[in-house]
């Protein structure tokens, strides 16, 4: 298929030994309505035939590109493909996961009716966001506030946010946390945020999948706890009068995840 537009979107999909799931995954990200995507796949060292499925994929597509690198964790795949992205948003897939048609272009739309710098597509029954529901914030007080408040979804699977904000910023490799992390990063720097209802995004839980994995007794709890001091240290740093706010939201997480 030859795509000549120029594209607005990178989706970004990192690859680890997914080939029961990656096909479907693919299919549904080409099959978009909204076409001028930058489709680029980072294969971290796959072992179980996903690396030719991928490359299969690239001669089937000219929007999508291949990366190989050796197994280096999710958190170097992610950094890979936003240095390997041309287009000025980005969004996020994982391998195991689908969305529907018209997923991308209610998520372009939306943020662009916005002026926003991030929009947010939140399945129905997470956070506390009716169907039909809009929740738009805008300065650095009111978004800072609603991160710490946990008003905001710290997924980065169904966001689609300005490539600028990512600039000097990189995913790190905790084993949890890792997009609040970065989700709370971005917050910082954006003007304007847009949470609404969505089940566009399909997210697949299984065995392996990372929330499953999160809230099994077997993951560390220290380095939950690691990650979550990181942002507590983030946040207090830029805004010492939000320390309290901080913990608060640090605390929440904790008790949502394990209790």
């Amino acid at each position: 298929m030859t795509h000549t537009s120029h594209p607005d979107i990178a989706v970004i999909i990192p690859v680890y030994n997914a080939i029961q799931y990656l096909d479907e995954c693919l299919n549904s990200i080409v099959s978009q309505t909204y076409h001028e995507l930058e489709i680029i796949l980072v294969d971290d060292g796959s072992t179980d035939g996903s690396e030719k499925v991928c490359d299969r994929w690239s001669t089937k597509d000219n929007r999508i590109s291949v990366i190989h690198q050796p197994n280096s964790g999710e958190a170097v795949a992610r950094n890979t493909g936003i240095s390997h992205a041309h287009s000025k948003l980005i969004a996020w897939v994982d391998s195991d996961d689908t969305i529907e048609t018209s997923y991308i272009e209610h998520l372009y739309n939306t943020k662009k009716n916005h002026t926003a710098s991030i929009a947010i597509a939140n399945p129905h029954g997470r956070q506390s966001i009716k169907q039909d529901e809009e929740h738009v914030y805008s300065g650095q007080h009111d978004i800072i506030l609603a991160w710490l408040y946990n008003e905001i979804p710290s997924y980065m699977w169904s966001s689609l946010a300005d490539k600028s904000l990512y600039d000097g910023l990189e995913f790190e490799s905790f084993r949890v946390r890792a997009d609040a992390l970065m989700m709370g990063k971005l917050c910082t720097r954006a003007s304007r945020i847009v949470v609404y209802s969505d089940s566009g995004y399909q997210y697949r839980e299984h065995a392996d999948s990372t929330s499953r994995s999160a809230s099994s007794p077997s993951v560390n709890l220290n380095s939950w706890m690691e990650s979550g001091k990181k942002e507590y240290e983030y946040f207090a740093s830029l805004f010492p009068n939000f320390r309290k706010q901080a913990s608060y939201h640090i605390m929440h997480e904790l008790v949502v995840v394990y209790f």
